[in-house]
């Protein structure tokens, strides 16, 4: 039994420790493991908790695309309410780079389509960075049938709005917009945040085919159309203006033309025109000429055409009489170490045949009778060295010199039109101020601004500037104004139907800090009708070569416009008022002979006259109201104890006695709009 018992198993303490020692890497691992789960699932947890909106928005950002849409810009409409410039709807394709399939294949598409280098839109697909690139903007509904074809998922359709020019009118004037729809010229650039309106947007999101689509469901917000504007401009006027224009410069073979016209009473510009010759359009280099509005952002030294300020100041001042006789020295005046000249040798004439004949000898010596600053004071207040504040882009000042730079020949030189900058538009705005009365008036182009449903939300009120002179002195400069087309340089400004106010105008360019012998600036300014003026037009053009003298080329343009503008429906409808002789009795008997002998009566009227002129008839003696409103021949009738019937309305075209002597008979007065 002993032999059978067991021996006591003997435990060796070295033998435990090594077993221990190989558990170490278990340990080691699991605890290893552990954390591992543990950093993983706080990681799980920052990203499924903590930052799970951040990657909800990379996300959508991957898979979403925000895309603005431009808001339809206004209308613009001239002052009849005729669509000059509207919005339409175009096609607009753009990509995604990062989806498009097969660059190579979308390229040669849009290059067969649009005549461009496939490497142009390869190089646009390829910068896989940009999330959005525009391919081709503004495209054609027939353009854009034969991009159907393509189906790459990284193309992306849009339709936008795209300026549409529904007449090619005023070109400078209303300016233009670049490709984004924004303004960058004339009024579409002064009134771009409100021809713009607000943009909207509208996110994208892939198909099942992976192609950018919007989605109903997805974040948008609709543009907001801009508001329209209603210009001061007539259509018709402008039309005729640029047409003429164009013509005339053609004709006198000149770099270029400028016209404006305006509403004296107002300062409304119903018209402004630049054009230049073929051979400056067909030059690459000079293509901007033809954008710029030069009424406005140009200047010239006006020659002659300035002497209405000079011949003003000096009957407000006192300073001349019309009658008053000035030597001028047979074309050649000695003065100052400098010589001046007349284009024509003149002895002994009055102060009104210095204007009629445009001597600038005479205005020289009429200049020295003015003290410097009463000179300066009249050039300020007719707006010249100061901008007009029209509501144009790019307007400049011009300049003058102030009384302390006189030099002792600066007077003498601006008087007849030297040594003194100014814009087309300063120039018709002073000719405006005489032919108002003598009171300046601020220019402007937007009669109206328009908003949604046709609500009015502006509408522009004439602003008087200042008054420059007297209604007597204006009233003076009108009829000196009209001896120089009567009888002066400016006779090939003649209406037929009506008298014309104007002044020519011819001055040498500077080139090279000396005055060129061979360029000029010629121009014309006047207005009409003269007893009543509505309308002003300037003309001037840029070096011309076919004659160069202002009454030889600009005067002639000055005519065609104003004889197609008296004819035309818009001026008949109300856009002028006959002619108005303020007189009385006399005068307006002697000014109805005048007028009646040249044929003219049907463009005058008379305001403030005891009784109208008188006719005789068969039917008996009855005032002579041809040339009148139908309201004012019934008043003249009215108070001559006369029956009258009217036919038609407008003016009065012709009267006609009863067929029989009876005191109840009517006289029947038409008028020249005839009533259906």
């Amino acid at each position: 039994m002993s032999a059978l018992r067991q021996r006591p198993i003997s435990r060796d303490p070295g033998s435990q420790r090594s077993g221990s020692r190989n558990n170490i890497p278990l340990y080691i691992f699991l605890i290893c493991s552990l954390i591992g789960f543990a950093a993983v699932g706080v990681r799980l947890a920052i990203v499924q908790i903590r930052d799970a909106g951040m990657y909800k928005l990379l996300a959508e950002k991957q898979s979403q695309l925000r895309v603005t849409l431009h808001a339809e810009r206004g209308m613009i409409l001239d002052r009849n309410g005729h669509t000059i410039v509207t919005s339409v709807r175009a096609w607009s394709f753009g990509a995604d780079p990062s989806q498009i399939q097969d660059a190579r294949s979308v390229a040669s598409v849009f290059s067969g389509v649009f005549g461009k280098p496939s490497a142009d839109y390869i190089q646009k697909l390829s910068d896989h960075d940009e999330r959005f690139v525009w391919l081709e903007r503004g495209v054609d509904d027939k353009r854009a049938a034969l991009l159907e074809k393509v189906t790459d998922p990284g193309l992306i359709r849009l339709h936008e709005p795209e300026r549409k020019y529904e007449m090619p009118l005023a070109e400078q004037v209303i300016g233009n917009t670049n490709v984004d729809n924004e303004g960058i010229g004339g009024v579409e650039l002064a009134y771009d945040s409100l021809l713009r309106g607000s943009d909207g947007f509208v996110v994208l999101d892939r198909d099942g085919l992976g192609r950018r689509r919007p989605d109903e469901g997805m974040p948008q917000l609709p543009p907001v159309a801009g508001e329209n504007l209603v210009l001061t401009i007539d259509a018709m006027y402008q039309d005729i203006v640029e047409s003429e224009l164009t013509a005339g410069v053609e004709r006198a073979q000149a770099e270029a033309g400028t016209a404006v016209m305006l509403d004296p009473h107002t300062g409304a510009i119903l018209a402004m025109a630049e054009t230049v010759s073929k051979e400056v359009r067909d030059s690459g280099a000079q293509q901007m000429a033809a954008l710029r509005n030069r009424a406005v952002t140009d200047v010239f030294e006006p020659g002659s055409t300035f002497k209405i300020v000079s011949a003003a100041a000096a009957l407000e001042e006192n300073l001349v009489k019309p009658d008053e006789r000035f030597y001028a020295e047979n074309g050649a005046y000695h003065w100052q170490n400098c010589t001046i000249t007349d284009a024509h040798p003149l002895g002994e004439i009055t102060f009104a045949d210095a204007l009629a004949q445009s001597s600038n000898i005479c205005f020289a010596k009429l200049s020295q009778r003015f003290r410097p600053p009463v000179f300066f004071k009249y050039l300020r207040d007719f707006g010249f060295g100061i901008p007009t504040g029209v509501d144009l882009p790019g307007e400049v000042r011009g300049s003058v010199r102030k009384p302390e730079d006189y030099t002792p020949t600066t007077q003498a030189f601006n008087a007849f039109g030297y040594g003194v900058t100014v814009t087309p538009l300063q120039l018709a705005c002073a000719y405006a101020a005489i032919a108002n009365g003598g009171i300046l008036m601020k220019p402007y182009i937007v009669a109206e601004r328009i908003g949604a449903g046709g609500k009015i939300l502006m509408q522009s009120k004439p602003e008087e500037v200042r008054r420059v002179v007297s209604t007597g002195t204006a009233s003076e400069m009108t009829a000196l104004l009209c001896g120089v087309v009567e009888h002066g340089t400016g006779t090939l400004a003649q209406l037929t139907s009506m008298h014309v106010a104007g002044k020519t105008g011819t001055s040498q360019q500077v080139e090279g800090g000396e005055y060129s012998k061979s360029k000029y600036s010629a121009s014309f300014a006047g207005y009409f009708p003269a007893e009543n003026p509505q309308i002003v037009l300037l003309v001037v053009l840029d070096a011309p070569k076919n004659g160069y003298y202002g009454g030889s080329v600009s005067a002639p343009i000055f005519r065609a416009i104003a004889s197609r503008v008296v004819s035309s429906q818009s001026f008949h409808n109300g856009a002028a008022a006959p002619s108005t002789i303020v007189c009385n009795q006399q005068e307006a008997e002697n000014s109805a002979g005048a007028v009646l002998s040249a044929g003219n009566s049907s463009n005058v009227s008379y305001k403030n006259c005891t009784t109208a002129p008188m006719m005789k008839t068969l039917g008996g003696t009855a005032p002579d109201v041809r040339g009148m409103t139908v309201r004012r021949a019934e008043a003249v009738f009215a108070s001559a104890g006369i029956r009258v019937r009217l036919l038609g309305s407008g003016i009065i075209s012709r009267e006609e006695p009863p067929a029989h002597e009876d005191s109840r008979a009517e006289w029947m007065l038409y008028g020249s709009i005839e009533e259906h």
